[in-house]
C-alpha cells in the first residue's frame, strides 16, 4: 500500500521573508502565536506597515 503524502499547514512565527518582503508573526505560544503584526512595532522594536511589511525610517525593506 502507498499512502498519499499528507501536507499539514505550517504556522509561521518570527521574521519571515515572503515574496521579497519581511513580515513578523507572533511567537508567544498563547493567542499571539502566528499573528501577523500590522501598523505597529514588533516585540524587538522594528516598525511594520499596515500590510505587515518591515519598514525602516519610512522606507519599505525589500529583499532582492
Amino acid at each position: 500500500h502507498s499512502f498519499p503524502t499528507r501536507r499539514l499547514p505550517i504556522l509561521l512565527t518570527g521574521w519571515q521573508w515572503i515574496d521579497g518582503y519581511c513580515y513578523y508573526f507572533g511567537t508567544d505560544s498563547g493567542n499571539n502565536e502566528g499573528h501577523l503584526y500590522r501598523n505597529e512595532k514588533t516585540p524587538d522594536g522594528y516598525q511594520v506597515d499596515n500590510e505587515g511589511r518591515w519598514v525602516k525610517n519610512g522606507v519599505l525593506q525589500i529583499k532582492k
